[in-house]
């Protein structure tokens, strides 16, 4: 969004100098406007690169560990809920943890 507002705010820019234009006569002013604004098309022609061009991706087509970690679940039990006033609710645990939760 912060580049598109830059974009539209150079592209006003660019509208306003250009009406100006059409109303000048003299030759020096015309040319030297024509500078200007080819100075502020090389500093658009910047903003229309984009700034981050990153991203995460996630492959679990890989192997079938997805497929494995579901059947353990279901192997495993399931798990059951309530929403009776859950900020009391407390764990127990009759052994270590071992797959990194925090109690």
């Amino acid at each position: 969004e912060e580049q598109l507002k830059l974009i539209d705010a150079e592209k006003t820019k660019v509208e306003a100098e250009c009406s100006g234009l059409q109303q000048q006569v003299e030759v020096r002013e015309v040319s030297s406007r024509a500078a200007a604004l080819g100075a502020r098309l090389g500093d658009a022609a910047a903003l229309a690169e984009p700034r981050e061009n990153a991203f995460l991706a996630v492959d679990f087509a890989h192997n079938d560990a997805q497929h494995r970690f579901a059947e353990a679940l279901a192997e495993l039990g399931r798990v059951r809920t309530s929403t009776t006033f859950p900020g009391l609710c407390t764990l127990q645990l009759d052994s270590a943890c071992v797959c990194g939760l925090e109690v």
